[in-house]
Order: structure tokens, then C-alpha cells, then sequence
């Protein structure tokens, strides 16, 4: 095959490929949200919404079932210690502008329902809720336990005019030594209007 159209079959075949991984799931669906909707029902993840987890640096993710293969919980783990890792908020769920532009300045609870994993059980985690530019919350540090807990701080983000995204963000083993945690839920709720 000539130079001239080995190439560019091999340049589409790779934009092909990188596209498919990109896409596998099929474009994300966003549905419109009402800030009333907001107030009334925060944020949370749960199920297949799971698999929206962001995976920096450091860390891996892995999903378990129900006998019917559907996501039941995410199994977080981190291969390196978070002050060794690049500079990222852990595995993290991403609060659009709609989330970001109704809690600014308002009591928020975070809650993880989580355990220590069944295989290579981590005991602690520590939790962060990221805004851009007005306040973080620093990192909750908390003692897992081998069934499935509650695991909440409050926080209150400072009010802010400009639009900007917010991230729960989880570092799921302090020790850095691939050690897991289950997680079957993540929400943020107001907790004072």
C-alpha cells in the first residue's frame, strides 16, 4: 500500500479508536434542573450514575453488581499517598454550574455511603468538597468500618457571582497502598435555607 493512503487509513483508524473510547457509553445525558429541584433534592450518585466518577492520577476504580451486572457500588482504591500523588481532588463526582450557582453560600451536608472493601480493606479515607476560587472545604478524614455507613461533614461555601463548577473529590486509602473502599452512594443536600 502507497505511503499516501497508508497513512491517512491509519490516522482514521486512531481518531476511530480514540473516539470509541471517548464515547463508549454513549454521549452523557443531561437533563435540565431547576434550582428549585436543587434545593429540594441536592446532588447524589448512586447506581450506574457511579460510573460519572473521575479517575486522576494515583488512584483506580472498579465497579461490582448485582447478579443482573448492574452497578451496585464503586471499589476505590489509591496506589500512591495523596501528599505523593500529582495535584487532584482524588476520585471525584463533578457538581455542573446549576449545583455550584444554588449552594454558594448555603449549609451544605456531604454524605458518603461507604464501607471498607472486601478485599484489601481500606481504613481510612478522607473527603474534600472543592469549589473554584470561593473556599474549600480541607480534607474530612474518617475510619471505615466493614458494612455500608453514612459518612457526612457540613460545609458552607462562600457566595459567589460567577458561575464555576464544584467537586466532591475522595482519596479512598491515606496509606497509598491499593487498599479499597466501597462506595454505594455520594449526595449533598442544604441542610439551612
Amino acid at each position: 500500500m502507497p505511503d499516501r493512503i497508508f497513512y491517512p487509513v491509519i490516522i482514521a483508524i486512531i481518531a476511530a479508536i480514540i473516539a470509541g473510547a471517548l464515547f463508549a457509553g454513549g454521549p452523557l445525558k443531561t437533563e435540565a434542573i431547576s434550582a428549585d429541584d436543587i434545593r429540594r433534592d441536592g446532588f447524589s450518585l448512586s447506581g450506574e450514575q457511579l460510573r460519572r466518577l473521575v479517575i486522576p492520577a494515583g488512584t483506580a476504580i472498579d465497579f461490582a453488581g448485582d447478579s443482573e451486572a448492574a452497578t451496585r457500588y464503586a471499589v476505590l482504591s489509591a496506589f500512591m499517598t495523596r501528599a505523593d500523588a500529582p495535584s487532584s481532588a482524588g476520585i471525584f463526582a463533578e457538581l455542573n454550574s446549576d449545583y455550584e450557582t444554588v449552594f454558594s453560600g448555603q449549609k451544605l451536608r456531604i454524605t458518603l455511603r461507604a464501607r471498607a472493601g472486601r478485599e484489601r480493606p481500606s481504613e481510612r479515607f478522607t473527603v474534600n468538597y472543592y469549589t473554584v476560587g470561593h473556599g474549600d472545604s480541607g480534607a474530612q478524614g474518617f475510619t471505615l468500618g466493614p458494612e455500608f455507613t453514612d459518612y457526612s461533614f457540613e460545609f458552607t461555601p462562600r457566595e459567589s457571582n460567577a458561575p464555576g463548577v464544584d467537586y466532591i473529590g475522595i482519596w479512598p486509602d491515606v496509606s497509598g497502598q491499593n487498599l479499597t473502599m466501597d462506595v454505594e452512594s455520594i449526595s449533598v443536600i442544604i441542610i439551612s435555607p
